[in-house]
């Protein structure tokens, strides 16, 4: 089949494949249009030190210090991730009934990117309950801290530092659905054009 022939069979089709892209961009558009408002609120948590005392297990070079920082973050992490956490962060934002269960609804994303920052981000329904749980967040965190060492007492204790949080809006933008809508289209429209040429091919055969 020559480059001119595969052209001729889009172009004696342009009425199907016109149909098929302007629905798929129509449903993209329809998606955008029926998402649910929502907020994406995130910040990043140091890991830190309740007091500067000396100890010999930080000594070399400060190796044991980061290594129990990072086991800390990963139980930060593993924290955030359990339904007490949510519980935990809920009570300290005094969240209306709406907002807490749509916050209950949706997982929190946590993760640690080195030894001593774990990022986290966490959706809602409204900004203002984005920056409740922005500020309750790093709390319940050093709360949950703060009862590990309860029967331990140990004077040089972990304790997070938050960054200032980013709340942005947490639905996709228009531009994203058309540009999906387009490439879903051509991919449908493509496909869907060559078969019905060879469909229409093998009937003529079987004549």
């Amino acid at each position: 089949m020559t480059l001119s022939q595969f052209l001729a069979i889009f172009s004696s089709r342009q009425k199907l494949c016109l149909t098929i892209l302007v629905g798929a961009l129509l449903l993209s558009l329809a998606m955008y249009r029926l998402q649910s408002q929502s907020y994406s609120v995130t910040l990043l948590l140091s890991v830190a030190r309740s007091s500067s005392d000396e100890t010999p297990d930080y000594k070399y070079d400060q190796f044991y210090r980061l290594q129990a920082d990072e086991r800390f973050a990963d139980t930060i992490v593993r924290y955030l991730g359990t339904e007490v956490g949510k519980r935990d962060i809920v009570t300290r934002a005094d969240l209306s009934p709406l907002d807490a269960s749509d916050f209950f609804e949706h997982s929190i994303q946590a993760s640690r990117l080195s030894s001593q920052i774990v990022t986290v981000s966490a959706r809602t329904r409204t900004i203002r309950a984005g920056e409740k749980i922005a500020a309750s967040l790093p709390e319940a965190v050093n709360g949950y801290a703060a009862s590990l060492n309860r029967e331990a007492r140990v004077g040089n204790w972990f304790l997070v530092v938050p960054s200032d949080s980013v709340i942005v809006e947490g639905r996709f933008s228009w531009r994203l659905a058309v540009t999906i809508g387009l490439l879903v289209g051509l991919f449908l429209a493509f496909w869907t054009a060559l078969g019905d040429h060879f469909l229409k091919g093998e009937r003529r055969e079987l004549r």
